[in-house]
């Protein structure tokens, strides 16, 4: 039995002690809360895991607008956190905690240059992050391409004074150009749409499905444009004598801006028009056919308005929800005279209301919470 026993427990304890090594090999992660951030807030993030990524290091970001939102972030199995304070333009401050417990303070001057105010910042965090884990034991070994370590600098023979002499260090790691962040702001949206809207008072919602292609400007309170076509299943109006089947199709034109951005939220507003391609045909068991009139089609001028709320699944997808507001500026009345009573068949609403919801997703440009911080 001891050598079946031992033929079992070989590949399990080398699986074991791979997973081990894996786990020790895994990168480890610095958390870094973000308070107030402005539009240069997603080219920061860009610049602080780069220089992050040097060290060996994974930084997950977090944006937030406040203490109190910065207060709800549960630290995860970091082995280091820092707090950076945007909100003031004159200087921001760093808080760093280290796994043991202590809290750092440091305040960096912000220049008036947007630039170089954040490459300076982020320097300073990169900076600050070393010195603490230096400080907890844990200092992130060199990268490999590091080479050797490096000689100490070359002393004076001793007996000779010659005044102070200037030695220059060679730096500890890779002080290459950093690569230039994409600075463009403008990104590629499509979005998927379907739901429901009410149309007259003889049918009940009519269903709609389509879908929506924008440009949009990543910046806060940033402008956007879209252009949607939408489909609405066949529905029917109807009386007691007559059924007036009807379909529509409709092409928007949207322009708009954003109002707000949190970490789980975004809303905007938007106004534009279009047209409504509407076909009627009626129908009726009890009335001759030479009393219809034949199928029409009419092409109607559309006013619309739009709030459109979104929330965030991964940087480059979001969930979106369109409340739709249609005004028709033609108005059409459907109806069949009877003698010298004209009645009513069809009556299309001036004012639809609509609700919609779906995916958008990015394929070009930063996603719409990207600024906001992702976790990698």
């Amino acid at each position: 039995m001891r050598p079946r026993l031992a033929l079992w427990l070989a590949p399990v304890l080398t699986l074991v002690v791979l997973a081990l090594a894996r786990a020790d090999d895994a990168p480890r992660s610095v958390e870094v809360i973000l308070l107030g951030g402005g539009s240069d807030t997603g080219t920061l993030v860009d610049t602080v895991r780069e220089l992050l990524g040097r060290l060996g290091l994974v930084a997950n970001v977090h944006a937030v607008n406040g203490d109190d939102d910065a207060a709800k972030i549960e630290r995860g199995p970091s082995v280091a956190r820092v707090r950076v304070d945007l909100r003031s333009k004159d200087e921001t401050v760093l808080l760093i905690d280290g796994r043991g417990g202590d809290t750092v303070r440091r305040t960096v001057h912000r220049d008036q240059r947007p630039t170089v105010a954040r490459e300076e910042l982020a320097h300073a965090i990169q900076g600050a992050i070393e010195a603490q884990l230096f400080l907890d034991g844990d200092r992130p070994p060199p990268p490999p391409d590091a080479g050797p370590p490096l000689a100490p600098p070359p002393q004076p023979p001793a007996g000779l004074d010659e005044g102070p002499v200037a030695v220059t260090m060679p730096p500890a790691y890779d002080t290459a150009p950093l690569r230039p962040a994409s600075k463009s702001a403008l990104a590629l949206d499509v979005t998927t749409l379907t739901g429901a809207g009410g149309f007259s008072s003889s049918s009940g919602p009519v269903v709609h499905f389509g879908g929506e292609v924008g440009l949009a400007s990543r910046h806060r309170f940033g402008p956007f444009a879209s252009v949607s076509f939408r489909a609405l299943l066949p529905f029917e109006g109807e009386t007691e004598t007559v059924t007036a089947h009807a379909s529509v199709a409709s092409l928007r034109a949207l322009g708009g801006v954003e109002l707000a951005r949190a970490s789980w939220i975004g809303l905007s507003v938007a106004g534009g028009g279009g047209v409504d391609v509407l076909s009627v045909d009626a129908r009726s068991r009890s009335l001759p056919q030479n009393v219809l009139q034949p199928a029409t089609t009419r092409v109607d001028p559309i006013l619309t308005l739009a709030v459109r709320l979104q929330f965030p699944i991964v940087s480059s997808v979001t969930f979106t929800v369109l409340l739709l507001g249609d005004v028709d500026l033609a108005g059409h009345d459907y109806v069949i005279e009877r003698g010298t009573v004209d009645e009513s068949v069809f009556s299309p609403w001036r004012v639809r209301p609509t609700a919609l919801a779906g995916f958008t997703f990015t394929p070009f440009g930063r996603g719409a919470f990207s600024a906001a911080g992702e976790r990698p």
